[in-house]
C-alpha cells in the first residue's frame, strides 16, 4: 500500500480504510531489540513494533489523528496529496466523521502524560505510532518539559525522534 498510488477522490475513503488495515513491508538490516515497545493497534505499527520489542503493549490512543473520509469526486491524484488535502481541512475544522482537532490534542496529552511517568518507571519509553499523532505528542511533551534532542528520517514513510525531559 503506497502513498504514491494515483486514486479517484471518491475512492478515497475506501484506500483510507485499506491504508489503516495495511502492514508493512519487512526491513533489509537486522534491527535492535528492546524491552518494551508502546504501538498503535494498527497492523503495520504493531508489525514494526514486532520487529523491534520483545513485549509490545498495544494502546489504541496511539492511532493517527482522525482524517475526514471526504469523497473528492473523479479527479485522480496521489493518495498522499488527498492525505494532505484531508488534514489542511481537518486542521481548518472540517472534520466530519473523524475526530475533532482538539480531540486529537487531548488524545495527545494524556499520552504525553502516561508515557513520561512510563519513562519515569522504566528509563525509557519506544513508541511505533503514526505521523501527525507522533508531532501532537511530541509537542506535548515539550509542553511537560521534554526536549527532543535527536531526529532522523529513514526512507520516506519511517522516522525517530528521541526526547529527554530537562
Amino acid at each position: 500500500m503506497s502513498t504514491a498510488e494515483r486514486i479517484r477522490g471518491d475512492d478515497f475513503p475506501d484506500w483510507l480504510e485499506r491504508y489503516a488495515a495495511s502492514g508493512i513491508r519487512p526491513p533489509k538490516q537486522d534491527l535492535p531489540r528492546l524491552r518494551k515497545v508502546f504501538c498503535s493497534d494498527l497492523p503495520r505499527a504493531r508489525q514494526s513494533a514486532a520487529l523491534i520489542g520483545a513485549l509490545c503493549v498495544s494502546l489504541q490512543d496511539l492511532c493517527e489523528a482522525g482524517l475526514p473520509a471526504f469523497q473528492f469526486g473523479s479527479l485522480r491524484l496521489k493518495a498522499g496529496v488527498w492525505v494532505f488535502i484531508a488534514r489542511l481541512l481537518w486542521l481548518a475544522g472540517l472534520h466530519r466523521d473523524a475526530e475533532s482537532p482538539a480531540a486529537a490534542r487531548r488524545r495527545a496529552a494524556g499520552l504525553a502524560a502516561r508515557l513520561s511517568c512510563e519513562a519515569e518507571r522504566d528509563g525509557e519509553v519506544v513508541v511505533v505510532g503514526h505521523g501527525y499523532m507522533n508531532f501532537l505528542i511530541g509537542r506535548a511533551l515539550r509542553r511537560r518539559g521534554w526536549r527532543k534532542v535527536a531526529a532522523r528520517a529513514s526512507g520516506r514513510h519511517f522516522g525517530q525522534c528521541s526526547f529527554r525531559l530537562t
